[in-house]
C-alpha cells in the first residue's frame, strides 16, 4: 500500500510510478508501507525537480535504523543510475536526474 500525505500534489508520469513501484516494494520487503510526503507541491529549491515532475519525498521515520539504508540501497539499485536516492533529515528524496 502506498500512502500520501495530507495536502501534497502529485502527477503520474513515468518516472513518478517507477519510483513508487520501485520504492514500494523496497518498503513492503521490509514489512512498512510507503508514506509519500511530498510531489510537485510543497516548498523545494528554485531548481528542484519536484516542480517538473522527477521526485518525491518518502517517510523514514517509520523505519527501524537498521532498515533505513538497506531500503535506500534496494531502492538505488532497483532504479538504477538514472535515479538518485538520497537520505535527507527525515525523508528519502528520490529524483529522476541522469548524468551524462
Amino acid at each position: 500500500m502506498t500512502i500520501f500525505s495530507d495536502n501534497i500534489t502529485v502527477t503520474f508520469n513515468s518516472i513518478i510510478q517507477r519510483i513508487l513501484r520501485e520504492a514500494h516494494a523496497a518498503y513492503q520487503k521490509y514489512g512498512y508501507d510507503l508514506h509519500v510526503t511530498s510531489g510537485n507541491s510543497g516548498e523545494h529549491g528554485a531548481n528542484s525537480l519536484h516542480y517538473h515532475n522527477r521526485a518525491l519525498d518518502l517517510r523514514i521515520k517509520h523505519l527501524k535504523p537498521e532498515h533505513v539504508s538497506l531500503i535506500l540501497a534496494d531502492t538505488q539499485t532497483a532504479l538504477g543510475k538514472a535515479y538518485q536516492v538520497v537520505l535527507e533529515k527525515d525523508h528519502f528524496h528520490v529524483e529522476f536526474d541522469p548524468k551524462p
